[in-house]
């Protein structure tokens, strides 16, 4: 499918333009491949080099996660560096869903010249208004009471045994 544009150039004469959706999707995504980029270099909403920080208003902070099945369990990695385990909670409401939350403080100096920059970092990465949380659907229903959770350098590590009982919220203890 093509549409043709006719258009005056710079002399008055009458110019046959031919536009393709096929060119237009490739404007499209030439325009938006930069803001993907820049998304991609935004781990924990911290600044990449040389780059606009779109995150830093909202303090946002979504952990990397890794969910491995074993035998009869799940077992959730999820990157938490430099937050201690008490501010971080987890929850696994109804039978699937494993929600972990809490907040982080981060502060950090470094000399640029003659300058100083400091660069604090404060709030939840759970809150309902705006989207800083990871909540990870489970494919199987697992048991809530069997449910263990416990951070080691930085990284929580929540093993969830399969079952089939269900329930609404329940928070787990960290270890």
């Amino acid at each position: 499918m093509s549409s043709i544009y006719k258009h005056h150039d710079d002399e008055g004469n009458i110019q046959r333009v031919e536009h393709t959706l096929k060119d237009l999707y490739h404007d499209i995504e030439h325009t938006f491949r930069h803001y993907i980029d820049m998304f991609k270099h935004h781990r924990y909403g911290g600044k990449a080099d040389n780059q606009l920080n779109l995150f830093e208003p909202f303090n946002t902070f979504s952990p990397i996660i890794d969910v491995n099945q074993r035998k009869d369990e799940f077992i959730v990695h999820a990157e938490l560096p430099g937050v201690p385990k008490e501010n971080v909670n987890v929850e696994i409401v109804g039978d699937r869903r494993l929600v972990i939350s809490g907040e982080t403080h981060k502060e950090g100096k470094r000399k640029i010249g003659n300058g100083v920059i400091t660069e604090r970092c404060h709030g939840n990465f759970y809150h309902q208004n705006i989207i800083l949380k990871r909540s990870i659907n489970l494919p199987a229903d697992i048991d809530k009471n069997k449910v263990q959770a416990h951070i080691n350098n930085g990284v929580l590590e929540v093993k969830l045994p399969l079952s089939g009982k269900s329930g609404m919220i329940t928070a787990i203890e960290i270890h």
